[in-house]
């Protein structure tokens, strides 16, 4: 009974017959199996997990409870999640193409990892055609590149490399991991950099952020890891958290997972505590702590989009910055104040994601130039 409904679906699904929900998870399922990219989705491929794909489909969360879609999405951050997804929070409607979504659009592809190194000399590293293993050193610290592609310090306990400075930027369109000297990892996202000693002494362990980063604090209470950003620090012990200081009109956003940290301005004397789930906002001399939406604030990290009722500049900021794309607005879109609220994944070409987002009936967009997105209402 239950394997012939999945046949049904998985029929259905290759005859384009399925709504946004069902081809969601039947997407989720063919990524979770390792079908390779222009695979074809076939019965045999699905044939022994039938019985699992129709047991998610039939318990599925209705879609008019967005955080129980998000509970989902975070379920099963290890796949590739399907942009139908996105638009099952929306209103369903039938678009015509637009042209920003005609072949040309294509070449568009995702952002991949991709950083330049500046060591303390000066020179510079490009990271993303660097080979594995030993890539330089800096006094008697070893710069490995692992099979991961993660940039790793070693042996960062000589005193006399604390004097000496590393900065990992990232373009637009890019991201990069490394682990610190003190085994402190960090993930950093699109248009970002980081700036930090080659060994960490003395007593505390201090780096400097533009953009933004991930940050899985090695623990040392005797030596506090502390990030600054703009006019803002941020001192911890050992914890997780994740901090967005591009600005953009939204202050700067540190979002706590696990841990405690301590927020001040600097040449202020406003400070905060956060606990986990809490996410601060600093904007102008004022720190606002709310609930933190966690999964959307990290999402990047682990390969995805996920907006929770996000204004359409705010979404498409992201958007430029990882497909490094510029993005213009016809008179009267931002007035509109159009929010969206979804997950798609960060690995697919622009063409995909901008055509899940038509799908909303909200908005369409046409391509000028090279890479010059346009956002136009639907009237």
């Amino acid at each position: 009974m239950e394997n012939s409904k999945a046949k049904d679906l998985l029929k259905r699904y290759s005859e384009g017959k399925c709504s946004p929900e069902e081809a969601a998870l039947v997407e989720t399922y063919y990524n979770q199996f390792n079908v390779g990219p222009g695979s074809e989705l076939t019965e045999e491929t699905l044939e022994k997990n039938l019985d699992l794909v129709w047991e998610n489909l039939s318990t599925r969360p209705k879609k008019n409870n967005p955080k129980l879609w998000y509970s989902l999405a975070a379920a099963i951050a290890m796949v590739t999640v399907s942009v139908g997804l996105f638009y099952a929070l929306q209103p369903r409607h039938t678009l015509e193409p637009s042209a920003v979504l005609s072949a040309e659009l294509n070449h568009i592809a995702p952002g991949s990892a991709n950083a330049v190194l500046t060591l303390a000399d000066g020179s510079k590293i490009s990271l993303d055609s660097a080979s594995k293993g030993r890539i330089a050193t800096q006094g008697n610290v070893a710069l490995n590149r692992g099979a991961d592609n993660r940039l790793v310090y070693t042996n960062g306990r000589d005193v006399t490399t604390t004097n000496m400075l590393n900065t990992i930027e990232t373009p637009k369109k890019g991201e990069f991991q490394l682990n610190l000297p003190d085994g402190t990892k960090v993930w950093l996202n699109a248009a970002s950099s980081l700036s930090y000693p080659v060994a960490f002494s003395g007593k505390e362990r201090s780096v400097v952020l533009t953009g933004e980063a991930y940050f899985e604090v090695a623990h040392n209470k005797k030596m506090p890891f502390k990030v600054r950003t703009g006019t803002q620090e941020l001192e911890v012990l050992g914890t997780h958290f994740n901090i967005n200081a591009y600005g953009e009109g939204r202050g700067i956003r540190t979002t706590l997972l696990e841990g405690s940290v301590r927020l001040n301005q600097i040449g202020s004397t406003e400070k905060r505590l956060l606990k986990p789930g809490q996410m601060a906002v600093l904007r102008g001399e004022t720190f606002e702590v709310e609930p933190a939406d966690t999964e959307s604030e990290i999402a990047w990290k682990t390969g995805y989009f996920i907006f929770n009722e996000e204004e359409i500049q705010f979404v498409m900021q992201k958007i430029s910055r990882w497909y490094d794309v510029n993005v213009t607005y016809s008179p009267g879109v931002l007035e509109k104040k159009l929010k969206f609220g979804g997950i798609v994944s960060r690995n697919r070409n622009l063409a995909v994601v901008l055509k899940t987002m038509e799908r909303t009936g909200k908005v369409h967009f046409r391509l000028e130039g090279e890479k010059n997105i346009v956002v136009l209402p639907n009237n």
